[in-house]
């Protein structure tokens, strides 16, 4: 039934790299001049969404409702202590720095937190748009301490041209970073943690270059992991499919739906897996005789797990969605 659906609220980040593109996407006046990220999917101290239950106007907060009902949240979460997703869009309307995230070992150690695997689809990007993806083939540890040391970094990196549809796995220990004119959609663990380690020699609003995390960033790069690296998967927005798998992961699997205007469409769970819904374009309404939710591009909701819940969720409207689901 809809009413047990949740429905998250987004909360928006500025930085020194954003720009305009999320608040057009979104339809809304945003609080900062420059929106660098929406949130709209995150149970995170440093950025929680708020949720509401069907058609209930009271907000309430993720992570406690995650922990008061988390059997609805599916199998798959009873070994994860706090909700394990978090979903983003960020707008690179400058470039952001090179950075890499650590794994759940690390994390844990030094932050009793999870690492951080994510991937990206690329919303829309701007003609000869690239990215940062991972180092360059036969780049070893000693070499990338040598570039530091002789601020040639860019040298050593691995640059990808990108396109709208275009999905790349990033896993935790890869070099990565978002250049200027790509708006993505981001999927990821629930951790914020980020290790700098270039920032292409640019100042921060305080005149002062940002911090970098050079040692600890050498800590959790996985030199393996960053040879003869590429896109996942492409050409997603040339499939007539209906649902599409595009991306499987350890921690998430991601579908990519489209739902036609002329038809009712129809999505369910299973009993290990909530699924956690995104709108990339257009609009749904879910609903039936008693109730109606509109939900937007740019908005999230969670469909919870079928075991005694709802286990699945019929929606009209013109719409692209991502669909996540937890391992």
């Amino acid at each position: 039934m809809p009413e047990k659906i949740i429905f998250c609220q987004p909360i928006f980040k500025t930085a020194i790299w954003g720009g305009n593109n999320l608040s057009k996407i979104f339809n809304v006046n945003p609080p900062f001049e420059k929106v660098s990220e929406i949130w709209t999917a995150s149970a995170h101290k440093n950025g929680e969404t708020p949720i509401t239950i069907g058609g209930d106007t009271k907000a309430l907060s993720l992570s406690q409702y995650y922990q008061d009902e988390k059997e609805i949240f599916g199998l798959n979460c009873r070994k994860y202590k706090d909700f394990p997703l978090l979903i983003k869009w960020l707008d690179a309307n400058d470039k952001l720095s090179v950075q890499v995230h650590p794994g759940d070992d690390y994390a844990k150690k030094h932050y009793d937190s999870l690492g951080k695997t994510e991937a990206w689809y690329i919303v829309s990007a701007k003609p000869g748009a690239q990215i940062v993806y991972g180092l360059k083939p036969g780049t070893t540890k000693k070499a990338l301490i040598t570039a530091i040391t002789e601020n040639r970094i860019e040298d050593v990196l691995n640059f990808v041209p990108v396109k709208a549809g275009d999905v790349f796995f990033i896993p935790a220990g890869m070099v990565h970073a978002l250049l200027d004119g790509v708006v993505v959609y981001e999927i990821q663990q629930s951790s914020d943690i980020t290790y700098r380690l270039y920032d292409w020699n640019r100042v921060g609003a305080d005149g002062n270059p940002r911090e970098l995390h050079i040692q600890e960033a050498l800590d959790v790069i996985d030199f393996d992991n960053n040879i003869n690296v590429s896109a996942y998967n492409n050409n997603v927005l040339n499939e007539d499919k209906l649902l599409r798998l595009i991306l499987e992961s350890k921690y998430f699997d991601l579908r990519i739906r489209n739902v036609n205007q002329n038809a009712i469409s129809s999505t369910a769970t299973t009993k290990a897996s909530f699924k956690l819904c995104s709108v990339l374009t257009g609009s749904i309404t879910i609903g039936n005789e008693d109730y109606s939710h509109q939900v937007n591009a740019g908005e999230s909701f969670i469909i919870p797990a079928a075991e005694g819940y709802i286990g699945g969720c019929s929606f009209c409207g013109n719409a692209t969605i991502m669909e996540a689901t937890v391992k």
